[in-house]
């Protein structure tokens, strides 16, 4: 038992160990305006349609090399989820959101990005996405993975759009059983909420 623990612990602080000496090396390459020679996937992240930098992944860790941030660059440690590593967001078949029964008037934060802009729900408990394998991922965990998964559900799972609004152009898309709300502000929120079919530009969104 003592001994099986023991290999155990070595392994993992020899991943977290690599891990560490290549999120550094990547970092610096990035530093250099070099591409980074670790990272295992790359994903664009765009706020609305305006391209920010890129995401990279490597062993326990991504950097986002932000091309409009005043941190350039920015490494965080990454989350795996169980079905991350099988799902790519173009085999993605289906959306389930799973309704909140006791709904008040007010958004919960589901998930935050790099460059400040949160998801908000609204009457759901959470989203579901299921690829072609049927393999089943919330969606704040899939997020953790490729963030344009958000754009990719709009684009392919929603209705473009249901209805616009004049401040600074945010946007209302409906989907089969939920809307989702991609705020473009004056005051620069670009927030996004999903939420049941009942959602609209609610008091307090977009703020």
């Amino acid at each position: 038992m003592k001994k099986g623990f023991k290999i155990t612990l070595i392994i993992i602080t020899s991943i977290v160990l690599l891990g560490t000496i290549f999120a550094f090396f990547d970092y610096a390459r990035l530093k250099n305006d070099k591409k980074p020679v670790f990272s295992y996937r790359h994903v664009n992240i765009y706020n609305d349609t305006k391209f920010m930098g890129t995401k990279y992944y490597g062993l326990g860790y991504s950097i986002f090399d932000c091309k409009i941030c005043d941190k350039k660059i920015n490494v965080g440690p990454l989350y795996l989820s169980t079905y991350a590593w099988f799902i790519e967001n173009g085999n993605v078949t289906s959306i389930d959101v799973i309704k909140r029964e006791n709904c008040g008037s007010k958004a919960k934060k589901y998930y935050f990005f790099d460059d400040k802009r949160s998801i908000y729900t609204y009457c759901l408990d959470d989203i579901k996405i299921t690829d072609e394998n049927n393999n089943t991922i919330s969606l704040s965990d899939y997020l953790q993975i490729d963030n344009d998964a958000i754009y990719y559900i709009i684009e392919n799972f929603t209705t473009r759009p249901e209805a616009s609004f004049d401040d600074g152009g945010s946007k209302i898309y409906s989907g089969e059983d939920f809307n989702i709300l991609v705020c473009h502000t004056l005051s620069e929120n670009n927030d996004i909420y999903i939420g049941t079919k009942q959602m609209g530009y609610n008091k307090g969104f977009c703020k």
